[in-house]
């Protein structure tokens, strides 16, 4: 199968099933493994010590699971990771950026799912939020100020805020 061919192997109906009984932390590891087929233990090693990363995972094959995920379109995926259509072509194997994004925006999405469950953040996310002066929260995680400011949304929602 070419790279350009490939399809998402993530069944978000699948995963959402098997995380209703997970913790919040279990959740995040869970989905990151699912999403990117790497392990959310060695984290440490892939980001900080440069490990290489593991051949049963691509840069291509993490922005269409990640798009299954929250179930939005690859082109709304890539910015969000920080790579073009190209990148996911030339660079087959995903860059420590690109692994580092995926895990902010599964954290942030099972944070979401822990109040709201898998559809609801699905729905929060792209939808326009006042809070977020009408941005959908989504459309903000392309860079690290956003993610604050949907992070700050999250917490107070956490907390019990209506917003």
């Amino acid at each position: 199968m070419t790279q350009a061919r490939l399809k998402p192997d993530l069944d978000a109906d699948q995963v959402f099933a098997g995380l209703r009984r997970s913790s919040p932390r279990q959740a995040r590891q869970q989905l990151f493994e699912q999403v990117t087929h790497l392990d959310p233990y060695r984290l440490d090693a892939l980001l900080l010590q440069d490990a290489p990363v593991p051949p049963r995972t691509s840069s291509r094959l993490i922005a269409l699971n990640l798009a299954a995920l929250l179930d939005v379109n690859l082109k709304d995926v890539m910015p969000v990771l920080g790579v073009s259509e190209s990148t996911l072509t030339r660079q087959p194997v995903p860059s420590r950026l690109l692994i580092d994004r995926a895990y902010s925006v599964v954290r942030i999405f099972a944070q979401v799912m822990a109040v709201l469950g898998p559809e609801g953040a699905q729905h929060w996310l792209r939808t326009p939020n006042p809070a977020l002066e009408g941005e959908a929260p989504f459309t903000l995680l392309s860079t690290r100020y956003g993610e604050e400011k949907v992070q700050n949304v999250i917490t107070a929602l956490l907390q019990g805020a209506v917003l």
